[in-house]
């Protein structure tokens, strides 16, 4: 059976729209129109999902839920997921993810919300400003998108004591393919969906290997094969419920890589080491989140090569300090914006003497979850 990849997805989303169309009857409902990254070289995609197969369930208990999570389109979706899902007399609040501030943490003292979904890189800078009461109110936790390291879990045992820890696994190409959780999956693990298969192929020694999945759209479209681009591996045991369960360890082989608000692409990555061509000839950068203080932020290495010279120490912190100016993490922040908000750390700078291996795909970009 042929390979998925992501820059295949154009004519699934041509499928999604023309499925719905033919079914015009079918209340609109139960849907979700969701646009992924662009970061494939084919453009953002208009994917419609149908919410039976794709929606996700982390707030089904709440009743007052706060949404602090991506993009204006994914806020949206997610409340009118819950609107039509959820409860119908949960309350729902919703920031972008730049207007965290005093005034806003004055709003929530006010609003006391039982649920929180986001990046855990936000939900850290959010609940610096929270007082105990509204802190110990906080019952549900729910991640998608991002996965957790042991500072985050850590942090949020400390910070947030009351509440329940949960991680879908989701994609903006495919939706949410897992479930909510059962209360005793380990960090970074997740149960598949009932409308969800897993593979995991090419395994090493250890059975850790790319991570396939099929899934449905629509009623009539469906995914198969699809390498998402995530590495990961099967449980050894079942999980005390008695589920197969999978960990996922990170990303390998593709473009882009999430830092709570910020992405990573190697297109801009490439872009930035032409404009530093005089520095160094090639790099690979290695993402992760440090602890800093009492908050978690996300971190960058990054390995340069240069052939037939050493690098002295002063050239190593003009390649941080150029890189961390032209590098784009968001719409208008660089890294060194990011730096004096608080949210990335100071870039490290790191050398090999050796050319560096990219594998088949020249991929350049590593993250690290442990």
């Amino acid at each position: 059976m042929p390979i998925l990849e992501r820059r295949d997805f154009e004519p699934l989303s041509e499928a999604t729209f023309a499925d719905v169309a033919s079914r015009g009857s079918k209340p609109a409902a139960g849907f979700s129109i969701r646009m992924t990254s662009g970061t494939s070289g084919n453009g953002p995609l208009i994917m419609v999902w149908e919410s039976a197969y794709t929606g996700m369930g982390v707030y089904k208990d709440a009743k007052r839920f706060v949404v602090l999570h991506g993009l204006m389109n994914i806020r949206l979706g997610t409340v009118l997921n819950m609107k039509n899902i959820g409860s119908s007399d949960t309350q729902v609040l919703m920031l972008d993810p730049a207007d965290v501030s005093p005034e806003v943490c004055t709003l929530l003292e006010d609003f006391m919300p039982d649920g929180v979904y986001s990046f855990p890189a936000l939900v850290m800078s959010l609940v610096a400003g929270l007082s105990p009461d509204v802190r110990a109110g906080i019952r549900t936790l729910s991640f998608g998108g991002a996965g957790l390291t042991q500072m985050h879990q850590d942090f949020f045992k400390a910070q947030l004591p009351n509440a329940d820890v949960r991680v879908v696994y989701i994609a903006n190409e495919v939706g949410c393919m897992s479930d909510d959780g059962c209360g005793y999956l380990p960090r970074n693990h997740y149960h598949p969906k009932p409308t969800v298969t897993v593979d995991i192929r090419d395994t090493d020694e250890e059975g850790v290997g790319d991570l396939y999945i099929t899934t449905r759209l629509t009623e009539h479209v469906v995914v198969q094969n699809y390498r998402i681009g995530d590495v990961g591996r099967w449980a050894a045991r079942p999980c005390v419920c008695g589920r197969p369960m999978f960990e996922v360890l990170g990303r390998r082989g593709y473009d882009f890589i999430k830092l709570g608000s910020a992405i990573l692409r190697q297109e801009e990555c490439d872009r930035v080491a032409a404009l530093c061509k005089d520095l160094f000839d090639d790099y690979q950068l290695e993402a992760s989140s440090q602890a800093q203080g009492d908050t978690i932020v996300g971190a960058l290495t990054m390995r340069v090569y240069r052939a037939g010279a050493s690098f002295s120490e002063s050239e190593l912190e003009e390649v941080a300090r150029r890189v961390s100016q032209l590098l784009f993490l968001s719409y208008g922040k660089t890294l060194a914006d990011l730096v004096v908000l608080g949210t990335m750390a100071p870039l490290r700078v790191t050398t090999s003497t050796e050319p560096l291996v990219h594998g088949l795909k020249g991929v350049r970009l590593k993250q690290l979850t442990q």
